[in-house]
Parts: C-alpha cells; sequence; structure tokens
C-alpha cells in the first residue's frame, strides 16, 4: 500500500441521508508505477453513484438466489432470511464501503468497494468486495481483501464471482 486518505463522495441523499459522505480510500501500486492516483480518484468521485448502483443491484440479485445469505440484526440471536422486494433496502445492511484503488503499469485500472466490518450484517463470513475496471462492474468476491484479490485477479475473475452480475 502506498497511500490512504479520505476522498468526499457525492452520494444518493435518499440513502445516506446527506448529499456526500466522507469515504476511507487506500491506493496500491506496483513497486515501478508512478502514475498519480488523483485522476482516478476524480473519476471515482464522479461515479461512485452509478457504480454503488451496480453493487446494490449484483448483492440483491445474489442475496435472492442464495439461501445460504441471512441477515445479522445485532441482538444476538440467529441470523433471519429478510424479503428483500428492492435492491435499495440492502444498504443498511452491506455498511459504508472503503475504496480501493490499484495502480499499474498497464492501461487497466482496477478498483475496488470493500464492504466488512461489524457494519456489513449481510452473511458473508470475509465480507465483500466489488471490483471494477474502469465503469464496469466486472466481479463480486467474498472477501475484503484486495491486495490478495488483485494478486489471483485472472482467477476471482473467472470463477469466483459471487453472481452473474445484472446491468444497472
Amino acid at each position: 500500500m502506498e497511500g490512504q486518505g479520505t476522498l468526499v463522495i457525492p452520494c444518493d441523499s435518499a440513502l445516506y441521508g446527506a448529499e456526500e459522505i466522507p469515504l476511507r480510500y487506500r491506493v496500491w501500486r506496483e513497486e515501478a508505477c508512478r502514475k498519480d492516483p488523483k485522476p482516478v480518484l476524480d473519476f471515482i468521485r464522479g461515479y461512485y453513484r452509478q457504480g454503488y448502483d451496480q453493487v446494490l443491484a449484483g448483492v440483491f440479485a445474489a442475496y435472492r438466489r442464495s439461501p445460504l445469505w441471512d441477515v445479522w440484526m445485532g441482538d444476538g440471536k440467529e441470523p433471519v432470511r429478510l424479503d428483500f422486494t428492492a435492491k435499495e433496502e440492502l444498504h443498511p445492511y452491506i455498511g459504508t464501503p472503503d475504496i480501493e484503488l490499484a495502480l499499474s503499469g498497464g492501461e487497466t485500472v482496477l478498483w475496488g468497494l470493500t464492504f466488512g466490518g461489524m457494519e456489513n450484517r449481510l452473511s458473508i463470513e470475509h465480507g465483500l468486495c466489488a471490483i471494477f475496471e474502469g465503469a464496469v462492474l466486472t466481479a463480486l468476491v467474498d472477501s475484503t481483501d484486495f491486495p490478495n484479490i488483485l494478486r489471483w485477479w485472472d482467477v476471482y475473475k473467472k470463477d469466483n464471482i459471487i453472481v452473474n452480475l445484472p446491468s444497472a
């Protein structure tokens, strides 16, 4: 990891209760890469609402298809199965993401939104990472270990996608 900070992101006030939110970000880069992360962070800032909409659609599809996913209500009781009727209803249960940015010498820029910790109340043991190639959500991975996902990207992209992603 080379750097980290906070990025103020325009968001959907109906979901977040505010027009903007600060999100933590981390920059991961290959040793020889000297690309400036600012243009990509600016892209993420401008694209976040559409990207997050894709994440909600993907998680909604995965939740509806997988009877193994439940929601922890935080009351010490067993997780429960909720019947979500719209993707936006998942918002309070997946938590606030961290932004992960991978810079390499190549043209492709991968970035991710990791949902983990105590805020993620879906029964995905290792959290969730949404991986984007530019503006396209490419994978939903059942892990928040972004550097390891990058290390094994070809395998994750091919085999560890939680669900066939719907177009948002």
